[in-house]
């Protein structure tokens, strides 16, 4: 499968989601870029975003099999004239306001660019927004996460205390981690890695234990890389309805938390108990490796793709099936 990817650009140095064997990558941060004769990337100017004009630089031999077009509501870069592509057409939808309806902009758009699908990739309540407005959205978190599994290396188990991270979703919370830092602290528990933005997994840190901190009103996505990499999650606990606790099991793949005064006992509790958190390890590492490897997010994609199947543990969560025409109702 050949996918050309329209898409924001957070961070040249951050590697995308490996959806397909070959990707072409376009949106208004990605360069021009060509490996021989075969293109790598394509800029695309902002506010345009013709398909038509980026298909027209496309050498032959390159035609693509799937259109893909994600869409970040903090970096909205929505393609036009989908029309000219003849292939299958998806719109994912990153960062909607779960709380409230699909804003007009975004109905109208979906009015005018047909869609074969379109998928939700954090939020579940974002989903059932949709469906709600007429959209037959599905459920697919962590479809986007990147693809870093190079750095997700085995540490051998640890028979003394957990060393303890704290991880930030963006600058939004960076107000969370002092007061995170002294709670901790005052509670007799050092913290050995502050990591702001993305943690290092290959920085020979050792933690297992990783305190997330985020505004727990929405779907933590960037957790998940947790899952996969030998430290277990201990997350600001997210709303009811997110999919986060439908999918996960709290006590055996994450632990929660609604204030510092809980954090802090609940990482004391897991602390002292190393058998615990290295069971908890070895299960979130298994549960990664089935559902959101490299290899299993490719295959599980072009199964949906192909048929609108989604993975059995994210299938359930939204109705009707992936498999419905997409429709609108007036």
């Amino acid at each position: 499968m050949r996918l050309l990817f329209l898409a924001p650009r957070h961070d040249p140095l951050t590697p995308f989601p490996e959806l397909a064997n070959e990707q072409i990558m376009a949106g208004p941060d990605w360069p021009d870029l060509r490996w021989g004769q075969q293109v790598v990337s394509l800029s695309m100017p902002p506010g345009q975003g013709s398909v038509a004009d980026l298909l027209s630089q496309l050498p032959p031999d390159q035609a693509p099999d799937t259109l893909v077009c994600l869409a970040d509501t903090r970096r909205l870069q929505l393609p036009k004239d989908t029309e000219a592509f003849a292939g299958p057409k998806l719109l994912l939808l990153a960062n909607l306001d779960a709380s409230q309806a699909p804003s007009p902009g975004l109905l109208n758009y979906l009015k005018q660019e047909q869609f074969d699908r379109v998928v939700v990739v954090d939020d579940r309540r974002a989903a059932e927004q949709l469906h709600r407005a007429g959209v037959n959205a599905d459920w697919f978190p962590g479809l986007v996460l990147p693809t870093l599994e190079h750095q997700l290396k085995a540490r051998p188990g640890d028979e003394h205390a957990p060393a303890v991270a704290i991880v930030g979703d963006d600058t939004a919370t960076l107000h969370l981690v002092t007061p995170a830092i002294r709670a901790l602290r005052r509670g007799g528990i050092p913290v050995d890695v502050l990591a702001r933005d993305d943690f290092e997994w290959d920085a020979g840190s050792g933690a297992r234990l990783a305190i997330h901190l985020s505004a727990a009103t929405h779907f933590p996505v960037s957790p998940w890389h947790l899952l996969g990499g030998g430290t277990l999650p201990v997350v600001a606990r997210p709303p009811a309805g997110t999919g986060w606790a439908e999918v996960l099991r709290e006590g055996e793949q994450w632990f929660g938390f609604t204030d510092f005064a809980e954090m802090v006992e609940v990482v004391k509790s897991l602390r002292n108990d190393p058998a615990r958190v290295q069971t908890c390890i070895d299960r979130n590492r298994n549960w990664f490796k089935r559902h959101l490897s490299a290899s299993a997010r490719r295959k599980a994609w072009q199964d949906y793709v192909a048929t609108g199947t989604l993975p059995e543990v994210f299938s359930p969560i939204v109705a009707p099936p992936a498999s419905a025409p997409f429709v609108l109702s007036p």
